[in-house]
């Protein structure tokens, strides 16, 4: 069974269409943005970004420390290195979805602000 609706969307207006803030992406902060004002406002990174950030550090030293495949002499890669390396690129990934979801929510709030 199927069912098909037809909504109609009413537009949302900006609450101040006329402001405008420069916003700069940095590394010790998230952003910071400027207003036409000229008031700086730092975005801070959330801790759970800090956090596993500090677990990839960590998951990289560990497979530093295997014994990891040699191209140049066709070594392969040990069962350890692969585990680790494993565990490393499972934290890669979660940083990846961490940082875009925070930049989404950031810009989102910023759009309706």
């Amino acid at each position: 069974m199927a069912l098909q609706v037809e909504e109609k969307h009413e537009l949302v207006k900006v609450a101040r269409p006329d402001a405008a803030v420069g916003i700069d992406l940095g590394i010790k902060t998230l952003a910071v943005l400027a207003g036409r004002d000229g008031v700086l406002d730092a975005e801070p990174n959330p801790r759970y970004f800090d956090r596993a950030q500090n677990q990839l550090r960590r998951a990289g030293r560990a497979v530093s420390r295997r014994r990891g495949p040699d191209r140049r002499t066709g070594q392969q890669a040990s069962r350890r290195w692969e585990k680790a390396n494993q565990a490393r690129n499972k934290i890669h990934h979660r940083v990846a979805n961490l940082r875009e979801d925070t930049l989404h929510k950031m810009t989102t709030r910023l759009a309706c602000e």
